[in-house]
C-alpha cells in the first residue's frame, strides 16, 4: 500500500522506521511543498500557496 501526500506529525508518525525494510508493506510520500512552506508563509504568500492538503505548521513540516 502507497500513501499520498502526509502533511502533519500526526500522520508521519504512523510509519515507523523500525524492523527490515524488506517486511515493509506501506510506503507514503509528501509534496515538496510540504517541506518548504508553513503557515507562517500564508502571511506573505497569501493564496498562492493554496493547497490540497494544506499547508501546516513549522512542527507539521519539520516533521515531514
Amino acid at each position: 500500500m502507497h500513501v499520498f501526500h502526509l502533511s502533519t506529525a500526526k500522520e508521519t508518525e504512523l510509519f515507523s522506521h523500525k524492523g527490515p525494510v524488506e517486511k515493509k508493506q506501506i510506503t507514503s510520500e509528501v509534496c515538496v511543498h510540504h517541506l518548504w512552506f508553513d503557515e507562517s508563509d500564508y502571511e506573505t504568500k497569501g493564496n498562492l500557496i493554496k493547497w490540497n492538503p494544506a499547508i501546516k505548521t513549522l512542527h507539521d513540516k519539520e516533521a515531514c
